[in-house]
């Protein structure tokens, strides 16, 4: 007899339970519970399943762990298992079925046919699964064995193709208003703007005189009045001009009441030093009243004037000490703003026009006695710059313009020198020559030697690029690993290397 096995669903009713026994037909049906959830769990709903099977000539067993529906399958007489193990291998023969909790099975040899039908639906399906096991291990061992075939070998090939140098000599101009380079040579310009500041000392280069002593000499005041005169001590007289050297009276003298009456007294230079030795006839005027009624001359020169020489900074040592300071600034600017430049980037010469000072103080601040002269500057410097990135661009487009047909630069062997310095223009722009020289190689496809080399061995793969290909030296081919006989099919496990 045939036994029907229906698995239900959590989500299945009365009505869908039966519609599964009625399409079933009669024999033996086994009904299997969904897990632990609970359902059909009223002595109805089982009475119901136990009625339905017997009006279509079907014997009823049931699968479940529920212990409401065991018990009531076990009222009305339903034999019940724990699990389809059990079903199939539980000894029914003399003894009652083992999840039967409070009656015996009513019919063993029914229990029995049921046990040997199940046993007939596992050894059919062992059988149909057997080769299908077998059938499936095979196709996975090919599927690996040819996954392998693709995916292990790898190879790197280092080609080698033949070679010349390309040079060329361009005259280039650092063009402020430009942002872009040009192939006529025109490079844009990055001002960056270094505020830096410092101090410096040198000793002085000349010398001045320090006054010491005092000139004296001898006056003669001359009555032009016809009144008495009389002339004090600390009255002045002076020597013309913008400058006026002054000597004092010493000692009192006095005038008769007539017109060309005279009087000789001793004076002193009101200022010590050389200043004060003058020829004579020098000191002709009066400062004050006296003036208008006494002439004076020095019938003989004054004396006695000196100086005592000190060293002190010269003018020159001011310019020299301004120049030399302001080179050590621009240098120093020169160096804070390398620190963030590329080592290849290049710094024009610093021109007057770009240097504004901010603070400038001398010490001393004009010339008097002082064995050194000490600088404080602050000053604030743009550079201008021409970045390797435009130059390096500049040089590579006029290099690819002459570029012969069928090569290639050889990977980064750009090298730029300076021919000549940079130098202004009439239009105040820096312009100087560069060389500019690089490697160059014949063009190689990859795709193209991939396509030659793939699926080959490694010597025939050598045979076949130095036939197809201009090369310097013969292919080095690296095989992973290195006994695997033939190179990679699929192309991205295949490197090509140009040297």
């Amino acid at each position: 007899m045939k036994t029907h096995i229906i698995h239900l669903q959590p989500e299945d009713d009365m009505a869908s339970v039966q519609d599964q026994m009625r399409r079933a037909g009669g024999g033996r049906i086994l009904l299997v519970w969904p897990g632990s959830k609970p359902m059909f769990s009223r002595k109805l709903d089982v009475l119901l399943l136990q009625r339905h099977s017997q009006a279509q000539g079907a014997e009823l067993f049931l699968v479940t762990r529920d212990p409401d529906v065991r018990y009531f399958a076990n009222e009305i007489d339903i034999p019940v298992f724990r699990s389809l193990r059990r079903a199939q291998k539980a000894p029914w023969q003399g003894q009652a079925p083992p999840l039967a909790e409070e009656k015996p099975v009513p019919d063993l040899e029914r229990v029995r046919a049921f046990q040997n039908d199940l046993k007939g639906i596992r050894t059919a399906g062992q059988k149909t699964k057997t080769w299908q096991r077998y059938f499936a291990l095979a196709l996975g061992v090919l599927a690996f064995i040819a996954v392998l075939g693709v995916l292990l070998p790898s190879a790197h090939i280092q080609l080698q193709p033949s070679g010349e140098t390309q040079s060329i000599t361009l005259d280039v101009v650092a063009n402020p208003q430009v942002s872009n380079f040009n192939l006529s040579g025109a490079l844009p310009v990055q001002e960056i703007t270094v505020i830096v500041e410092d101090t410096l000392s040198r000793p002085s280069g000349g010398e001045i005189g320090i006054p010491q002593s005092r000139a004296t000499g001898e006056v003669v005041f001359t009555n032009i009045t016809d009144r008495t005169v009389n002339v004090p001590i600390g009255t002045v007289v002076r020597t013309l001009g913008n400058e006026p050297i002054r000597f004092s009276v010493v000692e009192t003298g006095e005038l008769g009441a007539e017109a060309g009456a005279s009087v000789a007294v001793a004076v002193e230079a009101v200022n010590p030093g050389l200043t004060g030795n003058l020829p004579a006839n020098s000191l002709i005027s009066i400062d004050g009243a006296l003036g208008l009624e006494l002439s004076v001359a020095n019938p003989a020169a004054t004396t006695g004037g000196n100086d005592q020489t000190s060293p002190a900074p010269s003018t020159q040592d001011y310019t020299a000490l301004r120049s030399t300071l302001m080179e050590a600034l621009i240098e120093q600017a020169i160096q804070e703003t390398r620190t963030d430049l590329n080592e290849q980037d290049i710094i024009l010469p610093v021109q007057e026009d770009n240097i504004e000072i901010l603070e400038e103080v001398f010490d001393p601040l004009d010339v008097q006695p002082a064995t050194e002269l000490d600088l404080s500057l602050r000053s604030s410097i743009t550079l201008q710059v021409v970045r390797w990135v435009d130059l390096s661009a500049l040089a590579q487009a006029v290099l690819d313009a002459s570029l012969p047909e069928g090569s290639e630069a050889a990977g980064d062997s750009l090298v730029i020198e300076q021919v000549s310095d940079p130098g202004m223009n009439d239009d105040r722009h820096f312009n100087w020559q560069i060389r500019a020289e690089r490697a160059t190689q014949a063009s190689l496809d990859s795709n193209a030697v991939i396509a030659i080399v793939r699926g080959s061995s490694p010597q025939q793969v050598a045979t076949n690029l130095q036939n197809s290909l201009t090369l310097d030296a013969p292919p080095t081919i690296n095989m992973q690993p290195s006994w695997w006989p033939w190179l990679p099919l699929v192309p991205f496990r295949i490197m090509v290397i140009s040297n």
